[in-house]
């Protein structure tokens, strides 16, 4: 029996990972897992996310191992450089390392149940999904990595502004600063961003996988979507957060 084809193995372990992290937050929110168990909730959102990005990162290894003499700039589009380097600043042992409003929250508050409030910057699909759900991050965690040498984030400079132009992230402390907030209370809604990422794979890849059905089918039904998330007008709330104790 041939070997399957790599790419079609790593774009079913991707959306494996996307549903897994779906399934994790469904799990916590709102009721569940967070009430019973909060360490366990939140480990399982983390570790779900880690997942996911470490998916995006083996498909891209993946393509480049099947075409070897097609390179590809994984870099080249904002949405997809976005998710490469946070999968690149959450694999590190140490900080900064961008965390979940549920982490960040049980590191920085005084108790798990204490009410804090949080500017939380979500973006709006173009088509309405009927599985969007949310998993925030602290965009301080992730500009503290940006802010890193060089060498140290495996980013050049132009990467790293194209991506903060794309999260329009230089508004990030007017939006806290309008709601009294520092500006390390802000985070940003992941799910949709990671929606963009697998939208602008499906446009890379489409030509590759034009003779491997299985990939061309998981492209077509999973990341070739027309319900892109506009990150040029986002959605800005304020509001109170806190964990079970």
């Amino acid at each position: 029996m041939p070997p399957r084809p790599a790419i079609a193995d790593a774009l079913a372990a991707l959306a494996r990972a996307l549903d897994g992290l779906h399934e994790a937050d469904v799990a916590a929110n709102p009721g569940g897992l967070l009430a019973d168990d909060r360490g366990r909730a939140v480990s399982d959102i983390e570790t779900a996310l880690t997942a996911t990005l470490d998916a995006f990162g083996r498909l891209c290894r993946a393509v480049d191992a099947q075409f070897p003499d097609v390179p590809i700039d994984w870099y080249g589009a904002p949405e997809l450089a976005f998710v490469l380097a946070l999968d690149t600043a959450r694999g590190r042992a140490g900080p900064p390392r961008p965390r979940s409003i549920y982490t960040w929250h049980a590191d920085t508050a005084s108790r798990p149940s204490a009410i804090a409030q949080y500017v939380l910057v979500d973006f709006e699909y173009a088509v309405e999904r009927a599985d969007a759900f949310d998993v925030f991050l602290s965009w301080r965690d992730l500009e503290d990595f940006f802010a890193l040498p060089s060498p140290s984030r495996g980013l050049g400079a132009e990467t790293v502004e194209a991506i903060r132009e794309y999260l329009g992230s230089a508004h990030f402390p007017h939006y806290a600063a309008h709601h009294g907030l520092a500006d390390d209370h802000v985070f940003f809604n992941v799910v949709p961003l990671l929606v963009n990422a697998g939208a602008a794979l499906a446009l890379l890849l489409a030509p590759l996988v034009e003779h491997d059905a299985a990939a061309r089918k998981l492209l077509g039904h999973r990341f070739a979507s027309a319900a892109h998330a506009d990150t040029s007008r986002p959605q800005i709330l304020c509001g109170p957060f806190l964990l079970p104790a």
